[in-house]
């Protein structure tokens, strides 16, 4: 309990220090190896920012729902947020980027249960594609 109690209050610190420099791009990479959760205070804009959201995802690949929509749409931001997430990512991408079969795949390759954010043309496709795999192997 001691040990909760003390994590708390160390969260609460950051979080102050982080209203004072939430637009300092250093320090807020630095606090983010640390403290993902306080990717909810970077400024507006700097979350539209690619180059510094990039630098953000490669730390993390779920700081993807905290990204602008426009970051969300790109295919570039998207596999790089994939690749960083176990694949978990996907679920914060565009609907168009939800239903590209590479960054789909990449997130599948990476961890199984990202399918069920695929669009849902996607999915049906893939658990086709399963099925006639299973019937013509007899399995």
């Amino acid at each position: 309990m001691e040990r909760n109690k003390r994590q708390k209050m160390i969260r609460l610190k950051i979080r102050k220090e982080m209203k004072e420099h939430f637009a300092d791009e250093e320090y807020i990479l630095t606090r983010i190896w640390n403290d993902f959760e306080i990717v909810e205070l970077i400024s507006p804009e700097l979350l539209k920012n690619k180059e510094f959201m990039t630098k953000v995802v490669r730390i993390n690949g779920m700081a993807l729902q905290y990204a602008s929509k426009e970051l969300r749409d790109n295919r570039q931001f998207v596999m790089t947020a994939v690749q960083n997430s176990s694949g978990f990512a996907l679920k914060y991408a565009s609907k168009r980027l939800r239903a590209d079969r590479e960054i789909v795949y990449e997130a599948e390759k990476r961890w199984k249960s990202p399918l069920k954010y695929a669009s849902q043309e996607l999915q049906d496709e893939i658990n086709k594609i399963i099925d006639d795999y299973y019937s013509k192997h007899d399995i």
